[in-house]
């Protein structure tokens, strides 16, 4: 298992999704081993003597929704992290239910005003859909996820379209469903429970269109298995990374 560092806990003052992504697009062992933002906490493997700030020269790559899952659906995980998650490196589009995907979605912050900008390519049209990509790297160290500033909106970048995945069939109300296997986001009809391969979908009947990172883990061990999908961009979490030794593949997920 790669070592882990904490971006982010919780806890104040956590990052917003812009500082979470940018930060995770910047940070690098040698940044680490400058002493470049020294807030960042590592979480060596315990069962490798290796340091994450020595012998690697790659990129950090914020845990997925998959990863995160992995982590925190073992209780003595959840309870030695609980405090460091919430935002995964799963960035994730969608729009109210039964709408049409705009050529471009446009979602304003509920806290700042910001202006949420993507642009929706070959899943312009679809309907019942949620467009998925998991923050990393190409094979030049180039971040699939870059933001971009422009005054009062932030436009999103995907330097590879082939990463984004297409997930259909995309709930409508909150539930339990079975999930996506790359990207860990809900689809189908709901299962009943007990499930141990079910999540629960939470504030999918708010309607409401949205852009950012998937949420996952609580400090309470009943909603390890929740799934957030509608938290304003500018709300504070925390944020895990892993090291990153093999770039991401350029394949298409679907």
């Amino acid at each position: 298992m790669s070592n882990i560092i904490v971006l982010a806990r919780c806890e104040k003052p956590g990052m917003s999704v812009r500082q979470a992504i940018n930060t995770a697009n910047t940070m690098t062992a040698q940044n680490l081993r400058a002493g470049i933002n020294k807030h960042i906490i590592l979480m060596p493997n315990k069962s490798t003597s290796k340091d994450a700030s020595e012998g690697f020269d790659g990129r950090f790559v914020m845990v997925s929704s998959v990863e995160n899952d992995d982590r925190k659906v073992d209780i003595k995980t959840w309870d030695r992290e609980k405090y460091e998650t919430a935002h995964t490196g799963t960035f994730f589009v969608y729009v109210k239910k039964n709408e049409p995907l705009p050529k471009i979605v446009e979602c304003t912050d509920r806290d700042t005003n910001e202006k949420w900008i993507f642009e929706t390519g070959e899943a312009a049209g679809l309907r019942n859909v949620i467009l998925a990509v998991n923050h990393g790297f190409d094979e030049n160290g180039i971040p699939l996820i870059n933001l971009h500033d422009d005054k009062n909106r932030i436009v999103v970048e995907v330097t590879n379209p082939k990463m984004i995945k297409i997930i259909e069939n995309f709930p409508t109300e909150d539930g339990y469903y079975l999930t996506d296997p790359l990207f860990g986001i809900p689809f189908g009809e709901k299962v009943r429970q007990p499930n141990p391969d079910a999540r629960y979908l939470f504030a999918r009947s708010m309607d409401r269109l949205n852009i950012g990172l998937l949420n996952r883990g609580a400090t309470d061990p009943m909603y390890v298995r929740w799934i957030w999908l509608s938290s304003s961009q500018s709300y504070n979490h925390g944020v895990l990374a892993l090291e990153q030794d093999v770039f991401v593949s350029t394949k298409n997920p679907a």
